[in-house]
């Protein structure tokens, strides 16, 4: 295959790769939206979906076509980087320069791709999105147990683990198979058996 049909070959797919990345990116800011927007728009107790897949599987897939698009990026620059040696040499004359410009844009693309792994999220309380809430009367006064919180990319057996209810019981309230593999996420409960994710909450309600 001669390089320039390469080429052209490789900036299709990565131009197909960044349209894919933009295009998801939308979706699941715009269209499968989460919290108290989606309460908003369509009421309590309702799940998004697209092609069976909801934000968080979509998500899942933005985050390979990344990957997808990373590698391309790399191949592409292979191919082209005398090319880049060349022009860059011409841009930063002085060696002092170059050399400061090439260690700066490695530390910052390094740390842009390291740093997610080495930070811990702002954890906020609030009030207003789809968790539910149990709450116990005793005599006159109310106290509140922990959140309840089921997502569809939880498993069955992250929900066995975090409140302590055994899987094949969820399973036998559901009227599930037990066939059902606890490591699939909840989602492909919805999508086999229709079961939705307050189902779940209830059972665990119940339970507590």
């Amino acid at each position: 295959m001669k390089k320039s049909t390469l080429n052209f070959i490789i900036n299709a797919l990565m131009f197909i790769c960044m349209s894919a990345v933009v295009g998801i990116g939308f979706l699941i800011k715009y269209t499968l939206i989460s919290g108290k927007e989606r309460n908003v728009i369509y009421g309590k107790n309702v799940e998004l979906s697209l092609f069976g897949m909801d934000r968080h599987e979509w998500g899942y897939i933005h985050l390979v076509i990344a990957f997808v698009l990373l590698g391309l990026l790399v191949i592409h620059l292979f191919l082209h980087w005398k090319t880049i040696i060349s022009v860059y040499k011409r841009i930063t004359k002085q060696k002092l320069v170059s050399k400061l410009i090439t260690v700066s844009f490695i530390t910052i693309c390094t740390m842009i791709i390291v740093v997610p792994f080495f930070t811990n999220p702002t954890i906020t309380s609030t009030e207003h999105n789809d968790r539910r809430q149990a709450t116990i009367t005793v005599g006159d006064t109310e106290e509140s147990d922990a959140i309840i919180e089921i997502r569809g990319y939880m498993t069955l057996d992250e929900i066995s683990k975090k409140y302590k209810i055994p899987a094949e019981f969820i399973k036998s309230r559901l009227r599930i198979p037990t066939s059902f593999n606890n490591r699939k996420r909840l989602s492909s409960l919805r999508k086999e058996y229709g079961i939705k994710m307050d189902e779940i909450e209830k059972i665990i309600k119940d339970c507590q």
